[in-house]
């Protein structure tokens, strides 16, 4: 009888807070595990790359080629590949810090990438993100040069992706930028 009372007294008042601490180091031990798996898994996993490479030559002066290129971009970009009805115009900054973006209006827009390197007429880097709405995560090197050869302007792009990269993604990205530059940007410097 006097263990029971010494139970009741002193242990009884203490067991629900104990259960409740020992359940919650269980649940972190457990969810700690989980999260280290995952952090392994992301370690050991080789980083997936892809680069996209095309060239198309453009019966245009590089002088010619190159204002297109960053100041008629919202002429010669495809509609379809606004990301939103909200876009009136897709921009290009050109200036290191600038930005490739969609312009929603009313200060909202679509960042698609930063530029990194400038070097009038010749060569524009861009450094960007894929989120996983658009297939990523991964991020994108994208140059973009120009070389003038006699009374053509060979364009030369070069777009590599770093990250989670599906067949979908690498694909969506070559005829992506073979329809907007060869279909949309060439045609559209040719007829200027």
């Amino acid at each position: 009888m006097p263990l029971q009372e010494i139970y009741e007294r002193w242990v009884k008042n203490y067991e629900a807070l104990w259960a409740t601490n020992l359940l919650q180091l269980k649940e972190l031990a457990e969810y700690k595990s989980t999260i280290d798996q995952q952090t392994e898994r992301l370690i050991m996993e080789p980083s997936k790359s892809i680069n996209i490479l095309l060239e198309i030559p453009i019966n245009a002066s590089i002088t010619q080629t190159w204002e297109c290129l960053i100041k008629d971009v919202g002429l010669w970009w495809r509609k379809d590949f606004y990301t939103s009805p909200k876009t009136k115009n897709f921009i290009i900054e050109p200036k290191p810090g600038g930005r490739m973006y969609e312009d929603y209006g009313n200060d909202e827009g679509l960042v698609w990438a930063d530029v990194i390197v400038i070097d009038s007429p010749n060569v524009i880097e861009f450094k960007g993100h894929l989120s996983p709405q658009f297939g990523g995560p991964a991020f994108s090197f994208l140059r973009l040069s120009l070389k003038e050869d006699g009374d053509t302007t060979v364009l030369t792009l070069s777009d590599t992706v770093i990250g989670e990269i599906s067949e979908k993604l690498k694909d969506d990205l070559s005829s992506g930028w073979t329809l907007l530059f060869e279909d949309g940007f060439k045609r559209y410097v040719e007829q200027k």
